[in-house]
């Protein structure tokens, strides 16, 4: 738990686990619980574009996200890199404050080495300031 009492469900980190061990699932999106007491694992999609994916971030809707990105360097050929999505929209104030509060503790659970985009509207979300994060060598394009 954390200072805003919230704790981590263990099936979150299973699913970090299954996308980095086996890479099982594409994406997988992690909600507040109803009672609003825990984080725990909403939707797990095995194939899916990157484009689809950020549909699923509304304005009015907190979440948090891990994506495997999969892409083209000038080096190494083809890599991926699993990123941490936090999406907080000024749209949903009450929601909003219990996500910022936890991402640290659900971050550190997870995984505290992977890259992260913190995100409060869509242009935060846009593919090149997601890939700028993901690794300091040249990407030539996302595959």
């Amino acid at each position: 738990m954390n200072s805003s009492g919230i704790r981590v469900k263990e099936e979150c980190v299973a699913a970090f686990n299954e996308i980095k061990d086996n890479h099982r699932w594409k994406y997988v999106i992690f909600k507040l619980s109803d009672n609003k007491q825990s984080i725990a694992v909403s939707k797990k999609v095995r194939t899916s574009t990157y484009e689809d994916f950020i549909k699923l971030f509304r304005m009015d809707e907190c979440l948090y996200a891990l994506y495997e990105f999969t892409y083209q360097t000038e080096d190494r050929g083809p890599a991926s890199k699993i990123v941490f999505f936090s999406w907080t929209p000024e749209d949903s104030q009450e929601e909003r404050m219990i996500y910022a509060s936890s991402r640290v503790l659900f971050q550190n659970k997870i995984s505290p080495h992977m890259p992260s985009v913190e995100a409060t509207e869509q242009d935060d979300l846009e593919e090149e300031n997601v890939t700028s994060r993901i690794h300091q060598k040249r990407i030539i394009r996302r595959i």
